[in-house]
């Protein structure tokens, strides 16, 4: 994926809200919508873009999805901006 694709995904309060809710365990999609004040559909467009930009994966179990973050893509974005740094 397209860092300046992964980086328009963290410009937006609602997707970071998520991943912040996502920092302390796998969460199903019906928790995250509990926290955030907005609807199922926007919700759902949030994790979707996040599953698209691979900082976010998506396990289904019957009916329900569940998301956590994508350590390997979260560590490749930081190992880009430390090297930015040297």
């Amino acid at each position: 994926m397209e860092l300046n694709e992964i980086f328009k995904a963290l410009g937006d309060e609602n997707r970071l809200s998520i991943l912040n809710s996502l920092t302390e365990k796998e969460r199903c999609a019906c928790h995250i919508l509990e926290e955030l004040e907005i609807s199922q559909p926007t919700v759902s467009h949030h994790l979707k873009l996040l599953c698209e930009v691979e900082l976010i994966t998506c396990r289904v179990e019957g009916k329900w999805k569940h998301y956590q973050i994508n350590q390997n893509k979260v560590k490749e974005l930081i190992g880009y901006l430390e090297g930015l740094i040297k």
